[in-house]
């Protein structure tokens, strides 16, 4: 009796550790397979932005605008093997209109995306579905801002 339960203990063990297996699509790559995982076709999901507004004095916040989401506007990057990204934008909620921005290059670096002359992107996350990217920088001597975006990989 003590050899069943101890066999019925070793199946229950086995079934729960394959059930709960993560699968592939929950899988973060690390840092030194950005540049290989990155490459594909990416939709915007979400875009966040925060500005913070000083008054210059003491660094004392006089303005905090944001979380501000933005949804109206539909956006993919494509990037390539060859280190060309392609950007489409669409406003239309048919779908219709989509319209190429900019074709640059693009760059990963230690964890930092880098598009044509754009300000460096921080990659917060990359799986096999979803990219985010943060960017934080100074747009005046009294403005900072903070922005993030999350897109899931089409192809």
């Amino acid at each position: 009796m003590k050899t069943m339960k101890h066999l019925l203990y070793i199946i229950v063990t086995l079934f729960i550790c394959i059930a709960c297996d993560k699968d592939d699509t929950d899988k973060v790559f690390s840092i030194d397979d950005y540049e290989k995982y990155i490459v594909g076709e990416w939709q915007l999901i979400s875009k966040i932005h925060y500005e913070q507004r000083s008054t210059g004095l003491n660094d004392d916040i006089k303005d905090l605008v944001g979380p501000e989401e933005e949804t109206t506007r539909k956006e993919i990057y494509v990037f390539k093997e060859n280190g060309e990204s392609i950007w489409y934008l669409n406003y239309d909620k048919n779908d219709d209109g989509w319209s190429q921005i900019e074709e640059e290059s693009w760059i990963v670096k230690n964890g930092i995306l880098r598009i044509g002359d754009h300000s460096p992107y921080k990659i917060i996350l990359l799986t096999p579905t979803t990219l985010r990217l943060e960017m934080h920088f100074m747009d005046a001597p009294t403005i900072e801002v903070y922005e993030a975006w999350t897109y899931k990989r089409l192809r």
